[in-house]
């Protein structure tokens, strides 16, 4: 495992920002965030269950402002996604 490094240009660190994102902005930012779970493999309910959860703060603030609708349909869309790759990789063989 690697040392911890004050310098390591990878460490997390947390922004504010100068004022609240608009419609469109929390829209991509959602996507983004149904994007990068889908391809760690996580179904539609599992990204539902994160947009819960206070820990991912970001994805929750989401649910608060666009609603649980809007989440619900996350989570239908990311398990279409899957579906869909599943079906190209099993024309591929």
């Amino acid at each position: 495992m690697k040392a911890f490094d004050l310098e390591d240009p990878f460490t997390l660190v947390g922004v504010g920002l100068d004022e609240d994102p608009d419609d469109e902005a929390l829209t991509d930012m959602a996507w983004a965030v149904v994007e990068e779970y889908v391809r760690l493999g996580w179904t539609g309910d599992q990204i539902v269950r994160l947009f819960h959860s206070r820990f991912f703060q970001m994805a929750h603030q989401i649910l608060h402002v666009k609603g649980e609708a809007f989440v619900r349909e996350l989570g239908a869309a990311a398990d279409r996604m899957r579906a869909d790759v599943q079906e190209q990789l099993r024309g591929v063989g």
